[in-house]
Protein backbone atom coordinates (compact mmCIF):
# COMPACT_ATOMS: atom_id res chain seq x y z
CA UNK A 1 0.00 0.00 0.00
CA UNK A 2 1.53 3.19 -0.60
CA UNK A 3 0.10 7.04 -0.60
CA UNK A 4 0.20 9.17 -3.54
CA UNK A 5 3.79 8.05 -5.10
CA UNK A 6 4.96 7.78 -1.86
CA UNK A 7 5.42 4.24 0.25
CA UNK A 8 3.66 4.12 3.76
CA UNK A 9 4.14 6.65 6.57
CA UNK A 10 7.22 4.92 9.03
CA UNK A 11 8.31 2.35 6.31
CA UNK A 12 11.48 3.35 3.92
CA UNK A 13 11.18 2.56 0.32
CA UNK A 14 14.03 0.23 -0.22
CA UNK A 15 12.81 -1.82 2.78
CA UNK A 16 9.09 -2.27 0.76
CA UNK A 17 11.32 -2.78 -2.06
CA UNK A 18 13.12 -6.23 -0.09
CA UNK A 19 9.88 -7.85 0.83
CA UNK A 20 9.78 -8.88 -3.14
CA UNK A 21 6.00 -8.02 -2.60
CA UNK A 22 6.08 -4.48 -4.16
CA UNK A 23 7.07 -3.71 -7.55
CA UNK A 24 7.97 0.66 -7.44
CA UNK A 25 5.04 2.64 -9.13
CA UNK A 26 6.02 5.83 -10.79
CA UNK A 27 3.93 7.80 -12.36
CA UNK A 28 5.18 7.76 -16.16
CA UNK A 29 4.46 10.53 -18.99
CA UNK A 30 2.12 7.55 -20.46
CA UNK A 31 -0.05 7.37 -17.78
CA UNK A 32 -0.27 11.32 -16.91
CA UNK A 33 -1.39 11.47 -20.51
CA UNK A 34 -3.76 8.66 -20.08
CA UNK A 35 -5.13 10.50 -16.98
CA UNK A 36 -4.27 7.41 -15.02
CA UNK A 37 -2.16 8.77 -11.87
CA UNK A 38 -3.43 7.75 -8.74
CA UNK A 39 -3.52 11.72 -7.62
CA UNK A 40 -5.88 12.64 -10.25
CA UNK A 41 -9.58 11.68 -10.08
CA UNK A 42 -10.40 10.92 -13.83
CA UNK A 43 -10.52 6.75 -13.26
CA UNK A 44 -10.61 4.66 -16.42
CA UNK A 45 -13.77 2.85 -15.14
CA UNK A 46 -17.18 4.01 -13.81
CA UNK A 47 -16.67 2.25 -10.29
CA UNK A 48 -15.59 4.59 -7.46
CA UNK A 49 -12.26 3.43 -6.06
CA UNK A 50 -11.31 1.12 -8.61
CA UNK A 51 -8.85 2.35 -11.73
CA UNK A 52 -6.58 0.85 -14.86
CA UNK A 53 -2.79 1.71 -15.45
CA UNK A 54 -1.33 -0.17 -18.10
CA UNK A 55 -3.78 -3.22 -17.93
CA UNK A 56 -3.84 -3.82 -14.49
CA UNK A 57 -6.29 -2.58 -11.80
CA UNK A 58 -6.05 -0.90 -8.53
CA UNK A 59 -7.79 0.10 -5.67
CA UNK A 60 -8.35 3.32 -4.63
CA UNK A 61 -8.73 5.12 -1.23
CA UNK A 62 -8.50 8.11 1.06
CA UNK A 63 -7.90 7.70 4.78
CA UNK A 64 -6.95 10.49 7.39
CA UNK A 65 -6.70 12.88 4.05
CA UNK A 66 -3.85 10.28 2.51
CA UNK A 67 -4.86 8.65 -0.67
CA UNK A 68 -3.81 4.87 -0.98
CA UNK A 69 -3.43 2.50 -3.56
CA UNK A 70 -3.56 -1.33 -3.76
CA UNK A 71 -2.94 -3.72 -6.87
CA UNK A 72 -5.59 -5.77 -7.26
CA UNK A 73 -2.98 -8.25 -9.40
CA UNK A 74 -5.38 -8.71 -12.26
CA UNK A 75 -6.19 -7.94 -15.18
CA UNK A 76 -10.11 -9.18 -15.23
CA UNK A 77 -12.41 -6.20 -14.21
CA UNK A 78 -14.89 -8.51 -12.80
CA UNK A 79 -12.41 -10.38 -10.56
CA UNK A 80 -11.37 -6.85 -9.61
CA UNK A 81 -14.52 -5.73 -8.83
CA UNK A 82 -15.00 -8.92 -6.22
CA UNK A 83 -12.11 -7.69 -4.41
CA UNK A 84 -12.72 -4.27 -4.33
CA UNK A 85 -16.01 -5.52 -2.25
CA UNK A 86 -13.96 -7.01 -0.17
CA UNK A 87 -11.48 -4.40 0.64
CA UNK A 88 -14.47 -1.93 0.97
CA UNK A 89 -15.86 -4.05 4.00
CA UNK A 90 -12.84 -3.17 5.94
CA UNK A 91 -12.64 0.44 7.90
CA UNK A 92 -9.37 2.78 7.20
CA UNK A 93 -7.40 1.51 10.50
CA UNK A 94 -8.39 -2.18 9.64
CA UNK A 95 -6.89 -1.97 6.72
CA UNK A 96 -3.35 -1.54 8.51
CA UNK A 97 -4.09 -4.44 11.27
CA UNK A 98 -2.55 -6.58 9.45
CA UNK A 99 1.17 -7.14 10.57
CA UNK A 100 4.32 -8.74 9.49
CA UNK A 101 7.57 -8.81 11.25
CA UNK A 102 8.85 -5.22 10.50
CA UNK A 103 5.88 -3.84 8.50
CA UNK A 104 2.24 -3.08 9.41
CA UNK A 105 0.93 -3.68 5.73
CA UNK A 106 2.25 -4.35 2.40
CA UNK A 107 -0.71 -4.53 0.04
CA UNK A 108 1.68 -4.68 -3.60
CA UNK A 109 1.05 -8.35 -4.35
CA UNK A 110 3.06 -10.53 -6.72
CA UNK A 111 0.71 -13.19 -6.88
CA UNK A 112 -3.17 -14.09 -6.80
CA UNK A 113 -2.30 -16.35 -3.50
CA UNK A 114 -0.51 -13.78 -1.55
CA UNK A 115 -4.43 -11.75 -2.43
CA UNK A 116 -6.37 -13.80 -1.31
CA UNK A 117 -4.06 -15.01 1.75
CA UNK A 118 -4.13 -11.48 2.59
CA UNK A 119 -8.03 -10.85 2.06
CA UNK A 120 -8.93 -13.47 4.31
CA UNK A 121 -7.07 -12.37 7.14
CA UNK A 122 -8.69 -9.00 6.65
CA UNK A 123 -12.02 -10.88 6.66
CA UNK A 124 -11.34 -12.90 9.74
CA UNK A 125 -10.11 -9.74 11.12
CA UNK A 126 -13.50 -7.76 10.48
CA UNK A 127 -15.50 -10.49 11.82
CA UNK A 128 -13.68 -10.74 15.11
CA UNK A 129 -14.12 -6.79 15.99
CA UNK A 130 -17.70 -6.97 15.12
CA UNK A 131 -17.96 -10.01 17.48
CA UNK A 132 -16.31 -8.31 19.70
CA UNK A 133 -18.48 -5.27 19.15
CA UNK A 134 -21.81 -7.27 19.40
CA UNK A 135 -20.32 -8.74 23.00
CA UNK A 136 -20.15 -4.91 23.85
CA UNK A 137 -23.32 -4.21 23.28
CA UNK A 138 -25.31 -6.93 24.49
CA UNK A 139 -23.47 -6.73 27.95
CA UNK A 140 -24.60 -2.54 27.82
CA UNK A 141 -28.68 -3.72 26.67
CA UNK A 142 -28.15 -6.36 30.06
CA UNK A 143 -27.11 -3.70 32.36
CA UNK A 144 -30.21 -1.84 31.70
CA UNK A 145 -32.68 -1.28 33.84
CA UNK A 146 -36.28 -3.03 33.42
CA UNK A 147 -37.68 -0.05 33.78
CA UNK A 148 -36.38 1.35 30.60
CA UNK A 149 -37.76 -1.17 28.53
CA UNK A 150 -41.14 -0.39 27.07
CA UNK A 151 -44.00 -2.25 27.81
CA UNK A 152 -46.40 -3.69 25.64
CA UNK A 153 -50.06 -2.89 25.52
CA UNK A 154 -52.47 -4.54 27.48
CA UNK A 155 -52.85 -8.28 26.06
CA UNK A 156 -55.57 -11.00 27.32
CA UNK A 157 -56.15 -14.49 26.73
CA UNK A 158 -58.90 -13.58 24.77
CA UNK A 159 -56.50 -12.09 22.36
CA UNK A 160 -53.36 -14.75 22.59
CA UNK A 161 -56.18 -17.32 22.09
CA UNK A 162 -57.38 -15.79 18.52
CA UNK A 163 -53.95 -14.94 17.84
CA UNK A 164 -52.20 -18.59 18.65
CA UNK A 165 -54.97 -20.65 16.95
CA UNK A 166 -55.14 -18.40 13.77
CA UNK A 167 -51.27 -18.92 13.62
CA UNK A 168 -51.32 -22.69 14.19
CA UNK A 169 -54.26 -22.96 11.49
CA UNK A 170 -52.16 -21.10 8.93
CA UNK A 171 -48.59 -22.91 9.81
CA UNK A 172 -51.10 -25.79 8.96
CA UNK A 173 -48.80 -28.34 11.05
CA UNK A 174 -51.49 -28.92 13.47
CA UNK A 175 -54.35 -31.44 13.69
CA UNK A 176 -58.15 -30.69 14.04
CA UNK A 177 -58.20 -32.54 17.47
CA UNK A 178 -54.69 -30.52 18.37
CA UNK A 179 -56.83 -27.14 18.00
CA UNK A 180 -60.03 -28.23 20.03
CA UNK A 181 -57.68 -29.05 23.27
CA UNK A 182 -55.76 -25.75 22.94
CA UNK A 183 -59.71 -24.22 22.87
CA UNK A 184 -59.93 -25.89 26.04
CA UNK A 185 -57.16 -24.45 27.78
CA UNK A 186 -57.65 -21.36 26.71
CA UNK A 187 -61.18 -21.43 27.61
CA UNK A 188 -60.41 -22.69 31.03
CA UNK A 189 -57.66 -19.43 31.05
CA UNK A 190 -60.15 -17.02 29.99
CA UNK A 191 -62.98 -18.37 32.62
CA UNK A 192 -60.04 -18.04 35.31
CA UNK A 193 -58.22 -14.66 34.64
CA UNK A 194 -61.07 -12.52 32.58
CA UNK A 195 -59.95 -10.13 30.95
CA UNK A 196 -56.52 -9.40 33.09
CA UNK A 197 -53.57 -8.19 31.78
CA UNK A 198 -51.03 -11.17 31.07
CA UNK A 199 -48.00 -8.92 31.55
CA UNK A 200 -49.44 -7.93 35.34
CA UNK A 201 -49.90 -11.98 35.95
CA UNK A 202 -47.14 -13.45 38.19
CA UNK A 203 -45.68 -16.94 38.82
CA UNK A 204 -47.93 -17.21 41.85
CA UNK A 205 -51.17 -16.47 39.45
CA UNK A 206 -50.56 -19.29 37.07
CA UNK A 207 -49.98 -21.68 40.38
CA UNK A 208 -53.33 -20.58 41.93
CA UNK A 209 -54.79 -21.21 38.17
CA UNK A 210 -53.31 -24.91 39.29
CA UNK A 211 -54.41 -25.18 42.25
CA UNK A 212 -58.29 -23.98 40.65
CA UNK A 213 -57.84 -26.75 38.15
CA UNK A 214 -58.38 -29.36 40.60
CA UNK A 215 -61.33 -28.23 42.21
CA UNK A 216 -63.12 -28.55 38.58
CA UNK A 217 -65.56 -31.11 38.08
CA UNK A 218 -66.39 -33.02 35.43
CA UNK A 219 -68.86 -35.51 34.79
CA UNK A 220 -68.80 -36.03 38.88
CA UNK A 221 -65.03 -36.38 38.71
CA UNK A 222 -62.21 -34.33 39.16
CA UNK A 223 -59.69 -33.63 36.41
CA UNK A 224 -57.19 -35.67 36.59
CA UNK A 225 -53.49 -35.02 37.24
CA UNK A 226 -52.57 -35.82 34.20
CA UNK A 227 -55.63 -33.54 32.82
CA UNK A 228 -54.25 -31.01 34.87
CA UNK A 229 -50.17 -31.61 33.09
CA UNK A 230 -51.77 -30.92 29.51
CA UNK A 231 -53.37 -27.41 31.13
CA UNK A 232 -50.12 -26.50 32.12
CA UNK A 233 -48.15 -27.45 29.40
CA UNK A 234 -50.49 -26.20 26.84
CA UNK A 235 -50.29 -22.36 29.01
CA UNK A 236 -46.56 -22.50 29.25
CA UNK A 237 -46.55 -23.22 25.54
CA UNK A 238 -49.21 -20.52 24.79
CA UNK A 239 -47.21 -17.72 27.20
CA UNK A 240 -44.03 -18.99 25.12
CA UNK A 241 -45.30 -18.56 21.67
CA UNK A 242 -46.72 -14.40 23.08
CA UNK A 243 -43.29 -13.88 24.58
CA UNK A 244 -41.61 -14.84 21.36
CA UNK A 245 -43.72 -12.52 19.39
CA UNK A 246 -43.09 -9.45 21.66
CA UNK A 247 -47.00 -9.62 22.81
CA UNK A 248 -45.80 -9.90 26.73
CA UNK A 249 -42.76 -9.38 28.43
CA UNK A 250 -42.36 -12.28 30.49
CA UNK A 251 -43.87 -16.12 30.53
CA UNK A 252 -44.72 -16.72 33.93
CA UNK A 253 -45.88 -20.03 33.49
CA UNK A 254 -42.05 -21.76 33.03
CA UNK A 255 -41.32 -21.76 36.17
CA UNK A 256 -44.49 -23.45 37.30
CA UNK A 257 -43.70 -27.37 38.58
CA UNK A 258 -45.90 -29.91 36.96
CA UNK A 259 -47.55 -33.10 38.40
CA UNK A 260 -44.70 -35.83 38.61
CA UNK A 261 -45.46 -39.48 37.50
CA UNK A 262 -46.24 -40.76 40.97
CA UNK A 263 -48.88 -38.23 41.55
CA UNK A 264 -50.12 -38.29 37.89
CA UNK A 265 -50.86 -42.27 38.90
CA UNK A 266 -51.95 -42.11 42.43
CA UNK A 267 -55.40 -43.04 42.20
CA UNK A 268 -55.37 -44.46 38.62
CA UNK A 269 -57.35 -47.82 38.35
CA UNK A 270 -55.30 -50.23 36.37
CA UNK A 271 -56.78 -51.25 33.21
CA UNK A 272 -58.14 -54.72 33.19
CA UNK A 273 -57.83 -57.27 30.35
CA UNK A 274 -61.02 -58.39 28.55
CA UNK A 275 -62.05 -61.97 28.30
CA UNK A 276 -62.17 -64.01 24.96
CA UNK A 277 -66.58 -63.60 25.69
CA UNK A 278 -66.06 -59.80 26.31
CA UNK A 279 -64.32 -59.45 22.94
CA UNK A 280 -66.29 -61.96 20.96
CA UNK A 281 -69.61 -59.95 22.33
CA UNK A 282 -68.42 -57.03 21.44
CA UNK A 283 -67.32 -58.13 17.78
CA UNK A 284 -70.38 -59.73 16.92
CA UNK A 285 -72.55 -57.32 18.38
CA UNK A 286 -75.13 -55.68 15.89
CA UNK A 287 -74.62 -52.21 14.93
CA UNK A 288 -77.04 -49.42 15.39
CA UNK A 289 -76.63 -45.71 14.84
CA UNK A 290 -74.59 -45.70 17.96
CA UNK A 291 -72.16 -48.55 17.73
CA UNK A 292 -71.64 -48.55 13.78
CA UNK A 293 -69.13 -50.12 11.62
CA UNK A 294 -66.91 -47.16 11.58
CA UNK A 295 -66.41 -47.98 15.54
CA UNK A 296 -66.62 -51.57 15.43
CA UNK A 297 -63.80 -51.86 13.00
CA UNK A 298 -62.20 -49.14 15.24
CA UNK A 299 -61.81 -51.95 17.76
CA UNK A 300 -61.41 -54.66 15.64
CA UNK A 301 -58.00 -53.14 14.77
CA UNK A 302 -57.39 -52.92 18.63
CA UNK A 303 -57.81 -56.27 19.89
CA UNK A 304 -55.49 -57.72 16.71
CA UNK A 305 -53.11 -55.08 16.86
CA UNK A 306 -52.52 -53.85 20.39
CA UNK A 307 -52.13 -50.10 19.03
CA UNK A 308 -52.71 -47.59 21.06
CA UNK A 309 -56.61 -44.96 20.48
CA UNK A 310 -53.99 -42.38 18.91
CA UNK A 311 -52.21 -44.36 16.67
CA UNK A 312 -55.68 -46.17 15.34
CA UNK A 313 -57.02 -42.38 14.86
CA UNK A 314 -53.93 -41.21 13.13
CA UNK A 315 -53.89 -43.83 10.14
CA UNK A 316 -54.40 -42.53 6.99
CA UNK A 317 -54.82 -44.04 3.65
CA UNK A 318 -50.87 -43.97 3.22
CA UNK A 319 -50.54 -45.77 6.41
CA UNK A 320 -51.79 -48.60 5.09
CA UNK A 321 -48.97 -50.27 2.67
CA UNK A 322 -47.79 -54.00 1.07
CA UNK A 323 -43.94 -54.86 0.96
CA UNK A 324 -42.94 -55.48 -1.97
CA UNK A 325 -40.23 -58.83 -1.20
CA UNK A 326 -43.26 -60.54 1.24
CA UNK A 327 -46.52 -59.22 -0.15
CA UNK A 328 -47.53 -58.58 3.56
CA UNK A 329 -49.87 -55.40 4.48
CA UNK A 330 -48.55 -53.22 7.38
CA UNK A 331 -49.37 -50.41 9.47
CA UNK A 332 -46.83 -48.05 8.57
CA UNK A 333 -46.11 -45.58 11.62
CA UNK A 334 -43.91 -43.05 11.41
CA UNK A 335 -45.00 -39.99 13.72
CA UNK A 336 -44.64 -41.02 17.34
CA UNK A 337 -43.29 -38.95 20.85
CA UNK A 338 -40.73 -42.27 21.08
CA UNK A 339 -38.47 -43.91 18.71
CA UNK A 340 -40.45 -47.06 19.90
CA UNK A 341 -43.78 -46.04 18.38
CA UNK A 342 -42.12 -45.71 15.20
CA UNK A 343 -43.14 -49.35 13.76
CA UNK A 344 -44.31 -51.47 11.30
CA UNK A 345 -47.15 -53.53 12.31
CA UNK A 346 -48.49 -56.53 9.72
CA UNK A 347 -52.25 -56.85 9.55
CA UNK A 348 -53.91 -59.58 10.91
CA UNK A 349 -55.55 -61.62 8.56
CA UNK A 350 -59.20 -61.82 10.20
CA UNK A 351 -59.33 -57.81 9.19
CA UNK A 352 -57.22 -57.05 6.49
CA UNK A 353 -59.99 -57.43 3.45
CA UNK A 354 -62.00 -54.71 5.30
CA UNK A 355 -59.09 -52.15 6.14
CA UNK A 356 -58.31 -52.13 2.81
CA UNK A 357 -62.40 -51.79 1.84
CA UNK A 358 -62.26 -48.83 4.21
CA UNK A 359 -61.23 -44.72 3.74
CA UNK A 360 -58.92 -43.81 6.74
CA UNK A 361 -58.78 -41.73 8.75
CA UNK A 362 -61.67 -43.42 10.50
CA UNK A 363 -62.94 -40.10 12.01
CA UNK A 364 -61.39 -36.62 10.72
CA UNK A 365 -62.91 -34.23 13.42
CA UNK A 366 -62.85 -36.38 16.35
CA UNK A 367 -60.28 -35.41 19.23
CA UNK A 368 -58.96 -38.53 21.21
CA UNK A 369 -60.99 -37.73 24.62
CA UNK A 370 -64.13 -37.47 23.33
CA UNK A 371 -63.60 -40.43 21.14
CA UNK A 372 -62.28 -42.44 23.96
CA UNK A 373 -65.17 -41.37 25.40
CA UNK A 374 -67.18 -42.63 22.57
CA UNK A 375 -65.79 -45.84 22.99
CA UNK A 376 -65.77 -46.41 26.35
CA UNK A 377 -69.47 -46.06 26.32
CA UNK A 378 -70.59 -48.73 23.52
CA UNK A 379 -68.30 -50.66 25.39
CA UNK A 380 -69.87 -50.16 28.84
CA UNK A 381 -72.85 -51.41 27.05
CA UNK A 382 -72.17 -54.67 26.17
CA UNK A 383 -69.04 -55.70 28.75
CA UNK A 384 -71.24 -55.38 32.31
CA UNK A 385 -68.01 -56.05 34.29
CA UNK A 386 -67.37 -54.01 37.30
CA UNK A 387 -65.45 -52.02 37.19
CA UNK A 388 -66.04 -50.97 34.40
CA UNK A 389 -63.16 -52.03 31.39
CA UNK A 390 -62.16 -49.39 28.76
CA UNK A 391 -60.60 -49.18 25.76
CA UNK A 392 -57.07 -49.32 27.08
CA UNK A 393 -57.58 -53.05 28.07
CA UNK A 394 -57.55 -54.17 24.88
CA UNK A 395 -53.92 -53.42 24.32
CA UNK A 396 -53.04 -55.23 27.39
CA UNK A 397 -55.56 -58.48 26.24
CA UNK A 398 -54.03 -58.58 22.53
CA UNK A 399 -50.17 -58.82 24.29
CA UNK A 400 -51.20 -61.33 26.90
CA UNK A 401 -52.45 -63.37 24.18
CA UNK A 402 -49.11 -62.75 21.98
CA UNK A 403 -46.77 -63.46 25.06
CA UNK A 404 -48.93 -66.46 25.93
CA UNK A 405 -48.72 -67.84 22.27
CA UNK A 406 -44.96 -67.63 21.86
CA UNK A 407 -43.69 -66.89 25.42
CA UNK A 408 -39.59 -67.37 23.95
CA UNK A 409 -40.16 -64.62 21.74
CA UNK A 410 -41.84 -62.01 23.75
CA UNK A 411 -39.51 -59.61 22.49
CA UNK A 412 -41.33 -59.64 19.36
CA UNK A 413 -44.61 -58.71 20.77
CA UNK A 414 -42.66 -55.60 22.42
CA UNK A 415 -41.94 -54.40 19.19
CA UNK A 416 -45.07 -54.92 17.57
CA UNK A 417 -47.08 -52.65 20.41
CA UNK A 418 -44.22 -50.39 20.68
CA UNK A 419 -42.87 -50.95 24.18
CA UNK A 420 -39.44 -50.10 25.26
CA UNK A 421 -36.99 -52.83 25.30
CA UNK A 422 -34.12 -53.25 27.65
CA UNK A 423 -31.04 -51.27 26.09
CA UNK A 424 -28.98 -54.53 25.37
CA UNK A 425 -32.09 -55.73 23.55
CA UNK A 426 -32.88 -52.50 21.77
CA UNK A 427 -28.92 -52.07 20.72
CA UNK A 428 -29.25 -55.57 19.34
CA UNK A 429 -32.47 -55.85 17.77
CA UNK A 430 -33.29 -51.87 16.47
CA UNK A 431 -29.45 -51.03 15.12
CA UNK A 432 -27.79 -53.42 14.15
CA UNK A 433 -30.85 -55.96 13.35
CA UNK A 434 -32.84 -53.45 12.14
CA UNK A 435 -35.98 -54.39 13.97
CA UNK A 436 -37.72 -58.12 12.91
CA UNK A 437 -38.98 -58.92 9.82
CA UNK A 438 -42.73 -58.80 8.67
CA UNK A 439 -42.98 -62.71 8.51
CA UNK A 440 -42.16 -63.37 11.79
CA UNK A 441 -44.18 -60.16 13.75
CA UNK A 442 -47.37 -61.52 11.24
CA UNK A 443 -46.80 -65.04 12.55
CA UNK A 444 -47.19 -63.92 16.19
CA UNK A 445 -50.03 -61.33 15.30
CA UNK A 446 -52.21 -64.18 13.22
CA UNK A 447 -51.78 -65.99 16.17
CA UNK A 448 -53.95 -64.16 18.51
CA UNK A 449 -57.73 -64.93 18.55
CA UNK A 450 -60.49 -64.79 20.34
CA UNK A 451 -63.04 -67.53 19.01
CA UNK A 452 -62.41 -71.30 18.83
CA UNK A 453 -63.81 -72.27 15.28
CA UNK A 454 -67.10 -73.58 17.09
CA UNK A 455 -68.17 -70.38 19.03
CA UNK A 456 -66.80 -68.28 15.63
CA UNK A 457 -69.11 -70.63 13.05
CA UNK A 458 -72.34 -69.94 15.88
CA UNK A 459 -70.69 -66.00 15.55
CA UNK A 460 -71.39 -66.37 11.97
CA UNK A 461 -75.10 -67.50 11.80
CA UNK A 462 -76.03 -65.61 14.35
CA UNK A 463 -74.88 -62.32 11.88
CA UNK A 464 -76.85 -64.36 9.30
Amino acid sequence: MVTGSNPVSGARLQEHLNLGTFKRFSTSESQKKSNCDTSRKIYDTKFLRLYRVNEIYYYRRRINQKLFRISLRTKNLNEAIKRKKVLDLLKGEELFELTTKDFKLVFEYNTEEELRIALENAARLQIQQQLQHYKTVKNQVEMLATDSIQKPEKFTFEELKEKYISQAIYDGNVKESSIVDYTTTFNRLIDYFKDKDINELTVQDIEAFKLHLNTIIVRKKNLSKKTINKHLIYTKQFLKFAKEREYILKNVAEPVKLYNKRQTKAGKKKAKNFTDEEIQALLTKKEDRYYDKTLKLFIKIAVYSGMRLGEINSLTNDSIKQDDKTGIYYFDLQESKTINGIRKIPIHYKILEEVLQTDFPLYKDKSEDSLQKKLNRQIKKVVKAQPAKTFHGFRGTFMQKAVNNFPEIFVVTQDIVGHSKDDKASLTIDIYAQGFNLELKQKVINSVDYFSLENEIDSVNQLG
